[in-house]
């Protein structure tokens, strides 16, 4: 009588890393009877992105070897149809930039192409933040040091809508908004050296409100 040949089964998991491989490493050889093998080298996956459950697209790239007492000859070779395999997302947490702009009475900040490199880096296989919406926490326009930039949102561009990463959004603490100069200048005026100066006198001209401000909604005090 014949002993018929058995089938190998391959079965593995790797967090998501940009690329259509995954290593013999993170590959279990399964025979009969608790016989177990080896895998190294690369085998392909049928797409990069995150997966589960899903067959391989080939095996060549992968090196079988028997452990204890299991031989290969009694095994046919690895073929697809016997392996499932997953691919679990990458957790990364971004973090709002570290900004510093002067005084312009909002609240938002536009991400720079620098800004948005610096927060990809994190980010395998090419993939990058191509947009994101910061704010000052708290919507805090004000003047001030070791301010607070909240991270609301950040879009990925990976081939998959983002859905690779599992992300987590989180807040920096080192920004800082400067004072924007404002000029005061009198106005020409004249008077006789017998008369006392009325409050306010002539008045003065401003240059350098933003954001709609005006001396009335954004200074106190009298002119003297």
């Amino acid at each position: 009588n014949m002993v018929a040949k058995a089938n190998l089964a391959i079965t593995g998991t790797q967090v998501y890393n940009g690329t259509a491989t995954i290593a013999g490493a993170s590959l279990t050889v399964s025979g009969v009877g608790g016989e177990s093998f080896t895998a190294t080298g690369l085998a392909e996956l049928t797409t990069k992105n995150v997966q589960t459950n899903q067959q391989l697209s080939n095996t060549n790239g992968l090196t079988i070897t028997a452990n204890g007492s299991a031989t290969l000859d009694n095994y046919f070779p690895v073929s697809v149809a016997n392996t499932i395999v997953s691919v679990t997302p990458l957790a990364i947490t971004l973090t709002a930039p570290a900004i510093t702009k002067t005084y312009d009475g909002g609240y938002t900040y536009n991400m720079t192409s620098a800004d948005l490199t610096a927060m990809s880096t994190q980010l395998v296989g090419g993939d990058r933040v191509t947009a994101a919406s910061v704010v000052f926490t708290g919507n805090n326009p004000n003047v001030g040091t070791n301010k607070s930039v909240s991270l609301n949102s950040a879009t990925i561009s990976d081939g998959n809508s983002g859905s690779n990463y599992t992300v987590t959004l989180a807040s920096s603490t080192t920004s800082a908004v400067t004072p924007v100069s404002l000029t005061m200048t009198a106005n020409n005026a004249s008077k006789f050296v017998t008369q006392s100066d009325t409050s306010g006198f002539n008045g003065v001209v401003y240059s350098g409100f933003v954001n709609g401000e005006t001396a009335s909604s954004a200074l106190s005090g009298t002119l003297t």
